[in-house]
């Protein structure tokens, strides 16, 4: 009865051991893939504000007035007044000689 418990309880303790390993292993990779994404997403925001920036400064209204859509990668200008898509904006960009050198 004495040996039955020992090995249950070695058992238990091994399998514990095996859990706390796997969960620890699978944590670390899900940390990676969280911290890459939130790369991908500051990159993408610094790009989307320069785009603003630009298209704010190159159309003469303030940021505050232009809106990104993510779904249609579209910038509202004035709540629909304008609208222009995120390929035609950076396609723009980086032709834009005069606007680099006055404003970056």
């Amino acid at each position: 009865m004495k040996n039955l418990k020992i090995k249950t309880l070695k058992i238990a303790v091994v399998a514990v051991a095996i859990a706390t390993t796997v969960l620890s292993c699978k944590k670390k990779e899900l940390d990676t893939v969280y911290i890459k994404q939130q790369e991908i997403n500051e990159v993408e925001i610094k790009t989307l504000e320069k785009l603003t920036r630009y298209l704010a400064i190159s159309i003469n209204v303030e940021i505050k007035e232009i809106t990104y859509d993510s779904i249609k990668n579209e910038f509202n200008v004035r709540k629909g007044v304008y609208i222009v898509s995120r390929k035609d904006i950076e396609a723009s960009y980086v032709v834009a000689n005069e606007y680099k050198l006055n404003y970056e």
